[in-house]
């Protein structure tokens, strides 16, 4: 932290997802001018945090935010795009992060580096992943680590708080380590922000909270929603159509894809 320095234009290459972490440009992107500000001051050089927490009900931009932060302003990072664990069953792990950390850097399958990612290695995670950062950080080559849908590396708790899972908490606690001191930033988007990480993980993050969109963003994505719009559709389907949403920006844009296939099958 503190450090400052030019960095240089690497190629982006989103890994995981299924398709789901699309670039958001100025143009398709609306609104949330103020929480992007946020984000940006949160993530420059220098910075008393390593990175953000974007947290708040499904469908209301969380991805869509980290999206235009790194397509975007921080587009001269490389990225490493982390939502696995939709798939079902793996959390946040040692090995799964070695394996895509691998896939991600040249640099890191170098034979002087590639041992380090090795899961047979003497050394702690911690340390393995420090020396590996440490050696990008001096080359200019900074990482944008996403944990995307981090509620999936939760459990739920009888009282009704959330607490990591023992692996992830080991692992983005080795990652935060790795972190410290270097350009390296990390953006995490979870449905929840109040959680027991059973160390001191979420100090090192701002967190940002979203809520609905205001009415003039919300008017701004109606209008560029096609079938909300159009004459051909009943009025009585949009208006229902808008009710069901409840001012999800996910939901709208949902539903307008099937007020399009109404009109499909009314042909």
């Amino acid at each position: 932290q503190g450090l400052t320095f030019t960095p240089k234009p690497v190629t982006i290459r989103v890994l995981g997802g299924g398709g789901k972490f699309k670039e958001m440009t100025r143009a398709n992107f609306i609104g949330r001018r103020r929480q992007l500000q946020n984000c940006l001051y949160a993530l420059r050089n220098g910075s008393e945090y390593l990175g953000v927490i974007l947290h708040g009900g499904g469908g209301l931009g969380k991805s869509s935010i980290a999206s235009r932060l790194s397509f975007g302003r921080l587009s001269n990072y490389e990225m490493i795009f982390w939502s696995d664990w939709q798939k079902g069953v793996t959390p946040l792990n040692s090995q799964a992060l070695r394996d895509k950390l691998k896939k991600t850097n040249s640099i890191f399958r170098e034979p002087a580096l590639l041992s380090y990612l090795n899961e047979s290695t003497k050394e702690t995670l911690e340390t393995n992943l420090r020396i590996l950062f440490d050696e990008l950080n001096q080359k200019g080559k900074p990482l944008l680590l996403i944990f995307d849908d981090f509620e999936w590396n939760l459990e739920p708790q009888e009282d009704g708080s959330y607490t990591i899972k023992k692996e992830p908490a080991r692992v983005l606690q080795a990652v935060i380590e790795a972190v410290l001191n270097t350009n390296h930033k990390i953006i995490i988007t979870c449905r929840y922000n109040k959680f027991d990480s059973g160390n001191c993980i979420l100090p090192h993050f701002y967190p940002q909270g979203l809520e609905p969109p205001s009415k003039s963003d919300l008017a701004k994505l109606l209008r560029r929603l096609e079938n909300f719009n159009s004459d051909r559709i009943d009025v009585r389907l949009q208006e229902r159509a808008k009710e069901i949403a409840a001012e999800n920006p996910r939901l709208l844009e949902e539903l307008n894809t099937v007020l399009g296939k109404s009109l499909t099958v009314a042909q």
